[in-house]
């Protein structure tokens, strides 16, 4: 794993320099932890059998990754980044991506964010604005229905 890490700083990646902090900041510390926990989620959590950290990431995980960071792409937003993906591969004449690598990955979460992404602490104001349980944070489909029509 320390080897895999050490190979895939983000040097050399000019979309580093496009995250919070850069290369040096505590998004970019979270952005590697979250990429190399997927790759070990992908193998089994409970497993004990030794891991093999390719570097990459199974196209399925890449959703979850940008909404684990702060970043909730819309359906039609997933299908333009794996759209995007699969372009590349075509015009390089590669088969069909099924993995993304780690600097590949910060290109796309760049590219593809808002640029002033929703936090946490935004989405928990909106749902109390629009009166969800305050104990589960739930909100009952009828009332959704009627605060945003009124």
């Amino acid at each position: 794993l320390e080897t895999s890490i050490q190979q895939s700083k983000g040097e050399g990646n000019c979309y580093v320099s496009l995250l919070e902090g850069g290369q040096d900041g505590e998004f970019f510390q979270e952005l590697k932890d979250y990429f190399y926990f997927s790759q070990i989620h992908s193998q089994g959590e409970d497993t004990t059998a030794p891991r093999s950290i390719t570097g990459k990431v199974m196209l399925t995980m890449v959703p979850n990754l940008m909404r684990a960071l702060g970043y909730y792409p819309s359906e039609a937003e997933v299908t333009d980044m794996m759209t995007e993906l699969q372009s590349e591969a075509e015009e390089l004449g590669l088969s069909e991506p099924t993995h993304v690598d780690f600097d590949r990955f910060i290109a796309l979460y760049t590219n593809h964010r808002p640029v002033f992404g929703i936090g946490k602490d935004q989405l928990g104001a909106a749902f109390q604005a629009l009166q969800a349980d305050p104990a589960t944070g739930t909100l009952d489909a009828d009332d959704l229905m009627a605060a945003m029509t009124t």
